[in-house]
């Protein structure tokens, strides 16, 4: 007999969760998990050489800095053409679909998450730093949850309970798929 375990009637949101975080967000669709880990990886160790464990937020200028090399100037040459009529579009979604937020990193017990998150820092400096140089790439407000999150919230304990139990011990990646993978499905229209 399974065991349901008692779940807050407004649960958390998806992306950090007691033991999982999901990045579908911050990376883009087509990036590789190998990369995705190895970005997570070096991103954090640069966070923290930068900045150490701050209790304040950085400035402007250093967080620009900081988004120059963990991107290793890559923003310089495609911001222009990301203004381009028709094109640029085109060319900010490839870029999107492959790489990740230079801000995101592991944060707590090998949960990924947002380095720069007003949880942390104190004040919300994402939206005018992270992809500052990229223009129409932007965060979500600091209350932003996805929509999977709010089809997750109205779905039954039962529901949520087998999501929990399918998706338990799984890597970021794979996590962060599963959600993907939940709001595509919960948000069909029954049969």
């Amino acid at each position: 007999m399974h065991h349901l375990e008692v779940i807050e009637t407004n649960p958390t949101p998806l992306c950090q969760t007691r033991t999982q975080s999901c990045v579908a967000c911050c990376r883009g669709k087509k990036q590789s998990d190998a990369s995705l880990t190895a970005k997570l990886r070096r991103q954090t160790e640069q966070f923290q050489k930068s900045f150490g464990t701050p209790n304040h937020p950085p400035s402007f200028l250093t967080l620009i800095l900081f988004e120059l090399r963990t991107r290793r100037f890559s923003p310089l040459l495609l911001a222009p053409l990301f203004l381009l009529p028709g094109f640029g579009p085109l060319i900010r979604t490839w870029f999107a679909n492959r790489t990740c937020c230079a801000f995101l990193g592991t944060v707590e017990d090998s949960r990924a998450g947002c380095l720069l998150h007003p949880t942390r820092m104190g004040s919300d400096v994402r939206r005018r730093t992270a992809f500052a140089l990229l223009p129409g790439m932007a965060c979500g407000e600091p209350g932003f949850t996805c929509n999977a999150t709010h089809l997750y919230r109205r779905l039954g304990l039962r529901e949520r309970q087998e999501f929990k139990d399918k998706t338990q011990g799984m890597a970021i990646a794979e996590y962060s798929r599963a959600v993907v993978a939940l709001e595509v499905t919960a948000s069909r229209p029954p049969a």
